[in-house]
């Protein structure tokens, strides 16, 4: 949660009420003051929004939805090691967080869970995350999302664009998230398919082993 881009996605989550909209889990208790720095390094709001947004973020801390039967000890650097397939089958995109929210790219398993699972995504993460994918032959999702935010370098500026984005997804029915996603399976096929192809990617071999075995492919 000491990561500016956990820190937001909880800041996000209680300012534009999606607790119920969706599944999240934010392990570490934070004191308000730290959240609220961490924050301001990425993201403008109004004095008023920080000290309502990070109280009530704080109050919350730790929230869980689905760790609540793991041991505590077990909390921590879960890597390739967890995933709930159900809530994948149940929801229709991913919120992912990377590891970093810096000007390096740096993937790891957070990114390839969605793409194994058939969701599509934004990126809460480096910048140019996207364009490395696409470098690696995966698919992304413009239009139907607007991917700018990869582009942008600036990370105040790219955390507006991928506000910008989730608002958009939060607003649609649940009629409208039903027939973007199945309008785009083509894309979650294909990169499910591609990412089969990359065990030789860079230090991943032991994670696309794992994901071998965690994640059967039903759907082809």
């Amino acid at each position: 949660m000491d990561k500016p881009q956990r820190t937001m996605l909880g800041y996000f989550t209680l300012k534009y009420d999606l607790l119920n909209d969706g599944l999240f889990t934010f392990l570490q208790k934070l004191p308000k003051d730290r959240l609220s720095n961490i924050v301001n390094q990425v993201y403008d709001d109004t004095i008023e929004n920080v000290e309502k947004y990070t109280s009530n973020l704080e109050s919350i801390l730790p929230y869980e939805d689905d760790t609540k039967e793991v041991p505590s000890d077990k909390k921590q650097a879960f890597g390739v090691r967890n995933n709930k397939k159900e809530w994948y089958a149940n929801s229709y995109f991913h919120l992912v967080t990377e590891t970093f929210f810096g000007p390096n790219v740096f993937l790891s398993e957070k990114i390839f869970k969605p793409i194994s699972n058939l969701q599509p995504f934004l990126v809460f993460g480096d910048y140019l995350t996207l364009e490395e994918l696409r470098k690696l032959g995966f698919k992304t999702f413009e239009p139907f999302i607007d991917e700018s935010y990869d582009l942008e370098k600036d990370p105040k500026k790219r955390m507006l664009l991928l506000e910008k984005e989730l608002l958009k997804l939060k607003n649609m029915s649940i009629e409208e998230l039903h027939n973007w996603y199945y309008s785009i399976t083509n894309i979650l096929l294909y990169n499910q398919k591609h990412l089969y192809t990359f065990e030789n990617y860079e230090c991943f071999d032991e994670i696309f082993g794992k994901i071998k075995l965690d994640y059967t492919i039903k759907f082809i």
